[in-house]
Parts: C-alpha cells; sequence; structure tokens
C-alpha cells in the first residue's frame, strides 16, 4: 500500500503488516513502510471493552525520515517513540535524534522583523494557542528528549553556523515546554559585510510557559589593530546587537572602521579637516546618510 498526502511533499510507500482483532483486543503485530527513503516500523496493542479501545501501547521506531520544507529546511531524523496509557490519561516518551540537517534559505531581517510585528501569533509557540480543546491530547504528557547524531547547519547569507541541540520537549501537544540547551560551534556571523568568527555560541530554552529560545552569541573581526566583537543576545522579539572594541573605541568610531576601514577622525582629517557638509551628499564618516539624517552628528 502507498499514499500521497495533501500538501505533504514526501511520499508513504510500501506499506506492509498484519492487524490481528477480536472482541477483546486490536494488535499491530507489525507495520513496516517508508516515507521517502526514510524507513519506519509500528508495533502496539489496545485491549477493548465493548470494542472500545481502553489501555494500549505502540512503539514508533523510524531511520532517516526526512522533514523537507520548501523555505529551504531540509533534515532526516531516527525516532524512537512510545506511547502508553488510556483514553483518559497517555504518556508519549523516547527520543528523536537529528541525522543530519541544513537550512539554507536566505533571509532578510527587515522582512523577518515586520511579518513578527504583524503577525505576532505566527511567531509565538506555546501555551493557550489552541482554539478548541481536544480531551485526548490534553491528557497526552510528552517526555521526548532531542538529540544529534551530526550538528545541524545553517548556511544564509546571515550566518553560516554548525548547531548541536540537546533538548527535552515536554507538556502536551497543545502546550508543549522546551527546555536544554543548543550550542553553537564552529561559525561565522556577516555583519556590515565583514565576517565574524565565532567565540562563543549557545542557545537556551529556560521559559517553562512558551517555546522561546535565548541567544548568547559573541563573534570576533579584526580589523587593523583593533579587535571588534560582535553579540547577539536575547530572545527572538528582544534580540540586541551591540559592537565593541579591542583596544576601546567610540561606536562611531567602530562603525566607521568596519564601513570604510577608517576611524572618524582619520576620515574627517583625510577630507582636509573639513566636516561641514550640506546637500545631497553622503556623510564621510556614516557614508549611509543624507544631510540631516546621519545618527553619528557628524554633519553641522
Amino acid at each position: 500500500m502507498g499514499v500521497t498526502l495533501p500538501d505533504f511533499p514526501s511520499k508513504i510507500h510500501a506499506i506492509n503488516g498484519t492487524i490481528l482483532a477480536n472482541r477483546d483486543q486490536v494488535e499491530i503485530r507489525e507495520i513496516t513502510g517508508f516515507l521517502d527513503q526514510g524507513n519506519f516500523s509500528i508495533t502496539g496493542k489496545t485491549s477493548l471493552t465493548d470494542f472500545m479501545p481502553r489501555a494500549y501501547t505502540a512503539k514508533l521506531t523510524a531511520q532517516s525520515l526526512p522533514v523537507n520544507v520548501p523555505e529551504g529546511l531540509d533534515a532526516l531524523f531516527d525516532v524512537d517513540l512510545n506511547l502508553a496509557g488510556t483514553m483518559e490519561k497517555s504518556a508519549l516518551s523516547g527520543t528523536i535524534v537529528l541525522d543530519s540537517g541544513e537550512l539554507t534559505r536566505e533571509i532578510n531581517i527587515n522582512k523577518e522583523i515586520i511579518s513578527a510585528v504583524t503577525n505576532p501569533q505566527r511567531s509565538r509557540k506555546g501555551v493557550n494557542q489552541q482554539q478548541e480543546g481536544n480531551p485526548y491530547l490534553d491528557n497526552l504528557t510528552l517526555d521526548i528528549f532531542v538529540q544529534a547524531k551530526n550538528n545541524f547547519i545553517v548556511d544564509t547569507n546571515l550566518a553560516n553556523l554548525e548547531i548541536h541541540p540537546d533538548l527535552r520537549i515536554q507538556g502536551s501537544p497543545m502546550a508543549p515546554v522546551v527546555s536544554g540547551r543548543s550550542t553553537i560551534d564552529p561559525g561565522t556571523i556577516h555583519h556590515y559585510n565583514k565576517e565574524f568568527t565565532l567565540t562563543r555560541g549557545t542557545i537556551d530554552f529556560i521559559n517553562p510557559y512558551k517555546i522561546e529560545p535565548e541567544l548568547d552569541i559573541q563573534a570576533l573581526h579584526e580589523i587593523r589593530d583593533w579587535d571588534i566583537t560582535l553579540s547577539v543576545t536575547g530572545t527572538p522579539d528582544a534580540l540586541v546587537l551591540s559592537l565593541a572594541s579591542d583596544p576601546q573605541l567610540e561606536q562611531a568610531d567602530i562603525t566607521s572602521l568596519l564601513l570604510r576601514g577608517k576611524t572618524t577622525n582619520e576620515l574627517i582629517s583625510s577630507e582636509g579637516g573639513n566636516h561641514l557638509f550640506s546637500g545631497e551628499r553622503s556623510c564621510p564618516v556614516c557614508h549611509l546618510f543624507r544631510a540631516g539624517q546621519c545618527p553619528g552628528r557628524h554633519w553641522s
């Protein structure tokens, strides 16, 4: 048997197995099949009372199950999950192991921020998101560990990173809670058209009420006699990007170094010492703003 699911890019095929049933129980002896090139196996049993399921157990094992999202996300997972309980109370536990994964889509920061602001529910996941209650899902508890056989690769216009997840999913399907940490190493971040080399990178899940990663990323770029450090901290809804230098410079000088390769004083000196500008020319320091719009107040 095979089937193609609507709006689902992968095909389920080569399904074979045996189901035994009588008035007292239903047993899935074993059902095997393929999801694209990945294979899976399902076994299980439930007792019946008046032909209604009572206590049951089930087990799902799989290798190289694909997750393909059109926006440039491809991954393969190995799965070992166990389901046990009754219709009134049940538990799903086990492990999901990342075999391989890669994110390659281009990221437009402005577009992502506008989308999050205009449609906040799209990026908010966690509790109280269901429209209608489902008694079975509400009474199902989760205890699933998410680990990695190989690092997850991020290869986008903003960063090249390798992420190693070590997470735990608890709660219920309608209100899951993620805890744990993902480490990032190695990696590079692109900022101001410069490549910063990762020196520290963690993604922590510590919010007990919703799925909300907290980033702590630090990367270094050497330019002339200065080490420029880029820090990215906070949650996706409140990210803070900051720049620091060693030896210490003002923020305008750091920006000028990254954009023009010179400090503000060096740029002013190269302009003959005159920093009085008008009209439509670009600021010689920021180089990106017209007269009256320079945030560094290099205009007069």
